[in-house]
């Protein structure tokens, strides 16, 4: 596995907080899925998940579907609206399906 440090400019957290949002980010060489985002006390907050060589990610409605090296997976929002987990995130995604060997599967628009 790659050691991976993770550096952001001192302006993140207000420009996520501005745009009112979270990113996803895939890390095709560390095999990383990560998501980015602000605690209640205003700094940034990164959780990881590794996966094989994450390729690309799709946002639908209530998820999103990441591609590794020979899967598709699909992730699902599973927290209620208005509910936090771990007192900072407000939104809790879990893996709900997977597709294997599906590296050249395209999603529809």
């Amino acid at each position: 596995m790659i050691s991976v440090e993770i550096k952001h400019s001192s302006g993140l957290a207000d420009w996520l907080i501005g745009q009112d949002v979270s990113l996803a980010l895939s890390c095709y060489q560390t095999g990383q899925l990560l998501l980015v985002g602000v605690r209640s006390d205003g700094s940034v907050s990164f959780s990881g998940a590794q996966f094989g060589h994450v390729m690309g990610l799709h946002y639908h409605g209530s998820g999103f579907y990441a591609s590794t090296y020979n899967q598709i997976l699909r992730f699902e929002e599973i927290l209620a609206a208005g509910f936090v987990a771990d007192t900072d995130h407000d939104a809790l995604f879990v893996p709900r399906r997977a597709y294997a060997n599906a590296a050249k599967l395209g999603m529809g628009a």
